[in-house]
């Protein structure tokens, strides 16, 4: 603020915990008001965001993923239902419940792709309670991701409620829509918000019988519509990219 007043691009990933230090929020609110932009991964992060600010979205996914995802063929219903945990397995309460859940349902096939003290975990929790229709294939490369998502039927992004989960649009929700995977997430979430809006999946309350709503969903699973979704959505991205990189472009003349 004193060195570089609107002379930096102030980039918000994540809630962090140091918001809570005593005098943190003035001194983060007077980094935002000086900035010459504040760039944002997720709109929820306004709720937690000092108001009166001027934020841009940046979205963590590339434009060219994007414009390579339209016209992607999607899914037909399968007998046994795929549904995948990938990437970075770390809330063992929203992951158990999807084994207590769908565990040695013979319609169901559940995958956990990535590796963790949390994954292992699960694996050791599912091997306790019998559960036989689930497979943990633990560390991939990145060049290995994309052939493993679309090697499922849906992709699970249940996590827990707190202020990290609650705003945030984790990348598997971007790998969902690029791969033409219905997601799964959370009521009451930012992600919940895009899903309800699209058509891209599944909101699920804490209540709810997951395996009646899964089959509810597929009972009336319109592929063009949800298609035309998922376009719409990455249409939105882009549009959001193009006007981060407009105003990148201006903080470099």
């Amino acid at each position: 603020v004193k060195d570089f007043r609107c002379r930096y691009i102030f980039d918000i990933r994540d809630y962090s915990g140091i918001l809570k230090i005593p005098g943190m929020k003035n001194r983060f609110k007077a980094v935002l008001r000086n900035s010459f932009a504040n760039s944002i991964s997720s709109i929820g992060f306004k709720e937690w965001l000092p108001h009166g600010c001027d934020y841009v979205l940046s979205h963590n996914v590339q434009v060219e993923s994007c414009k390579a995802g339209m016209n992607i063929n999607v899914r037909e219903p399968s007998n046994v239902i795929k549904i995948l945990t990938i990437g970075a397995i770390r809330d063992f309460e929203s992951n158990r419940r999807v084994l207590d859940g769908l565990g040695n349902n013979a319609r169901f096939l559940l995958q956990f792709s990535g590796a963790s003290e949390t994954a292992l975990a699960l694996q050791k929790y599912a091997e306790e309670k019998g559960i036989r229709n689930v497979r943990f294939t633990g560390e991939y490369k990145k060049a290995e991701e994309l052939g493993i998502v679309q090697n499922c039927d849906y992709i699970n992004i249940l996590l827990p409620r707190n202020m990290i989960s609650d705003y945030l649009m984790s990348n598997r929700f971007y790998l969902s829509v690029l791969c033409r995977k219905p997601m799964i997430v959370n009521e009451g979430c930012t992600q919940a918000f895009y899903v309800k809006k699209y058509g891209l999946g599944i909101v699920v309350n804490d209540g709810d019988n997951l395996e009646d709503r899964i089959l509810e969903y597929e009972r009336v699973f319109d592929k063009v519509r949800y298609n035309d979704g998922c376009e719409c959505f990455l249409k939105e991205v882009i549009a959001d990219e193009e006007c981060f990189v407009e105003r990148v472009k201006e903080f470099l003349k």
